[in-house]
């Protein structure tokens, strides 16, 4: 098991494939901590093809909410097959730019009542409705992410959908809060897996092909 380690501004692809079922990456960035847990923010715009920085994109909407993950790969739980690639270090980023102190996490289904809402670093106790309503507090792994994603890019899943996610998490509905909702298939995770795997080797041609220019470029004076 290997875990990436990220700071806040740090910048990184999650591999994905859009509803024609192109496979490329989105672009996600780490805001700040929650009890330790990294929260992310992923954006909208879909790229194939090799970027540069710094880009506008970074101002751009969110593909869905912040959420808490665990950058965890290889062997465990749900691993996907490869480090996602850190493609881009903010050292001049500020969580404000995130606008963190909106961001909302709903323990709706963590054992409640008493029901709480996290936002902006502070937790209030509140009613089902409104913890309901936020992000679910819920730790993602990378490969329910990129599924996640995928849904997304897909319009299976809206940006403010909540309830819908929890088939992508893979956990099953019970009949107090959670619908019954079919959870994602085991394709679903082997497409992943597939983007995962694919998006490895283009980065990693990317890479190469970076530093040869390098190479071939000669030293200022």
């Amino acid at each position: 098991m290997a875990f990436l380690k990220t700071s806040p501004g740090d910048v990184f692809a999650i591999p994905a494939h859009n509803k024609l079922g192109d496979i490329g990456f989105v672009l996600a960035r780490h805001i700040d901590l929650k009890f330790d847990v990294p929260i992310f923010e992923v954006f909208s715009t879909f790229y194939t093809e090799k970027i540069s920085f710094p880009l506008a994109e970074l101002k751009a909407e969110r593909l869905f909410r912040p959420i808490m993950m665990i950058l965890r790969f290889g062997k465990g739980s749900v691993p996907t097959s490869e480090k996602w690639p850190i493609i881009f270090r903010d050292e001049n980023y500020h969580r404000d730019i995130s606008n963190f102190n909106a961001i909302q996490i709903g323990y709706a289904h963590a054992g409640g009542p008493p029901f709480r809402l996290w936002e902006g670093g502070k937790e209030r106790h509140v009613s089902y409705d409104e913890a309901a309503q936020a992000e679910a507090a819920q730790w993602w792994t990378p490969v329910q992410v990129s599924v996640r994603v995928s849904y997304h890019l897909a319009g299976l899943l809206g940006p403010f959908d909540n309830e819908d996610v929890w088939k992508v998490y893979g956990i099953p509905a019970d009949e107090e809060n959670r619908p019954q909702l079919e959870v994602a298939s085991d394709k679903d995770f082997e497409l992943a897996f597939h983007d995962s795997s694919v998006m490895h080797e283009k980065f990693k041609q990317w890479a190469d092909e970076a530093k040869k220019m390098r190479k071939k470029t000669p030293p200022k004076v």
